[in-house]
């Protein structure tokens, strides 16, 4: 066997092959790691769209009436029988109301009169009565009951006076009345109410901002069944049609119509709108409105408080959120050293360069945007150029430092994927949100995107 070849058979290392999905999936993961890592370390925007809106608040506030009253007083003592009804008016010298010592001559001559006869008007009246009582009524002011009560009971005791009155005449004459029963006439005309409350003769420099409180406000009505003592009120007696109305105001509301030539307000009594205008003022910390009117009084005569509904919500332009709104610093350049560049329409300044060539200052436009024009001074931003370091040369050839500095209100547009300081100017605001101007130049528009906390900006980074 020593002549029998043998062959030797070594075994060679397989070949891989580079794995190319491989390599690509460690790179998406790689990439997805370090963009969640960054997503979670840095600060986040949130970003509001921009829309077209009114802000809408309640604005109501409580009234106080002044009016031109009297209170008049009995001669002497005795049962009182009234002959006009409240809020009707009174000619001079015409019976108001009659006055019976012992109260037995008045129940002899309503007894002549027979049944009393309610006309048309004042069924009508009591229904309006007992249809307002049920809308407002609540069994935690169940005592309202007998309000209404005595409120029909007069109603009809109205009515048999004005017939007693009516007949009194032929009542006199045939049966003839004692000296113990008189009519009482007024001396001077108005409109007659028959309620007291203190306030008669209340004046606008009196009223405080605790006159509005109407926990401990009371009224007494005159119209009794029981004797009076002389000089006891009788009824009293309107004698203007000219009325005041005091409102208290919030600061916000004071300012508000502080800027406007007239109020418009409605009194919610009776969905009563009106628009006239308003004397406004101040006293110590407290802010009140006083309007004055000439119409409209008869129907109030019954109240000394309303509750008025202000209309300032009405601010129609941009909704923003007061969050989203910032400063930011601008140089104030009179408006004669702007100019055009050489090749462009765009507006620029011209500053003042040293030319080392020529060991000079050489005028060097550069362009800049105008954020605000308050018709003297162009505004710009004053990170463009360093404080009190660069000078500028106007057209004719004069110079100034760039050391005007002011502040403008505004916000960080970021429609292009960075932030972008535009100018606001406020109309209304309530306390999220802000009612700015459409037209604003370098302002905002519909559907711009803002930032909605102007503090987590930062003016020209990008934000995708």
């Amino acid at each position: 066997m020593a002549g029998k070849n043998t062959k030797k058979i070594s075994r060679f290392k397989k070949r891989r092959d580079l794995n190319i999905g491989l390599i690509i999936f460690l790179f998406v993961f790689i990439y997805l790691i370090i963009y969640i890592c960054l997503y979670f370390t840095k600060d986040h925007l949130s970003i509001y769209e921009v829309q077209a809106d009114t802000l809408a608040k309640d604005d109501i506030v409580t009234g106080i009436i002044l009016r031109e009253e009297e209170v008049v007083y009995t001669p002497r003592a005795g049962y009182l029988n009234y002959y006009l009804s409240d809020g009707e008016r009174v000619a001079k010298n015409h019976a108001v109301y009659s006055i019976d010592e012992s109260r037995d001559t008045y129940d002899r001559l309503t007894a002549d009169l027979g049944s009393v006869i309610l006309t048309d008007s004042d069924i009508a009246s009591i229904q309006d009565m007992i249809f307002s009582f049920q809308q407002d009524f609540s069994s935690v002011n169940y005592g309202d009951v007998y309000d209404i009560k005595d409120d029909i009971m007069i109603q009809i005791q109205e009515r048999l006076d004005l017939n007693l009155l009516e007949n009194l005449t032929d009542i006199r004459d045939s049966t003839g009345l004692p000296s113990s029963f008189e009519i009482i006439s007024s001396d001077k005309s108005g409109i007659v109410t028959y309620y007291i409350d203190g306030y008669e003769e209340l004046t606008q420099d009196e009223i405080a901002g605790t006159s509005f409180e109407t926990e401990a406000y009371s009224r007494t009505s005159l119209r009794s069944s029981e004797i009076k003592e002389s000089g006891s009120p009788a009824y009293k007696l309107i004698t203007s049609e000219n009325w005041q109305i005091i409102m208290k105001l919030t600061e916000e509301q004071y300012l508000y119509f502080l800027e406007r030539s007239s109020m418009s307000f409605t009194i919610l009594d009776d969905e009563r709108e009106l628009t006239c205008e308003a004397e406004l003022y101040q006293k110590g910390t407290d802010y009140f409105a006083s309007v004055i009117l000439d119409r409209y009084m008869i129907q109030y005569i019954d109240k000394r408080f309303l509750k008025i509904e202000l209309a300032i919500n009405a601010e129609e332009g941009l909704k923003i959120p007061l969050t989203s709104i910032t400063e930011k610093e601008f140089y104030m350049v009179p408006l004669k050293y702007f100019t055009k560049g050489g090749d462009s329409d765009e507006d620029g300044i011209l500053v003042e360069i040293y030319d080392e060539e020529t060991a000079q200052m050489i005028p060097t436009f550069y362009a800049v945007e105008i954020y605000y024009n308050d018709g003297t001074y162009g505004y710009i931003d004053a990170n463009e150029f360093e404080f009190g370091k660069t000078r500028i040369s106007a057209p004719d050839g004069e110079q100034m430092q760039l050391n005007l500095v002011d502040t403008l209100e505004g916000v960080y547009n970021v429609n292009n994927g960075y932030a972008v300081f535009r100018r606001i100017e406020r109309m209304y605001e309530n306390e999220d949100y802000c009612i700015v101007r459409k037209d604003t130049e370098n302002g905002l528009a519909v559907y711009d995107q803002i930032v909605l906390d102007a503090e987590t900006a930062v003016e020209e980074a990008i934000i995708y």
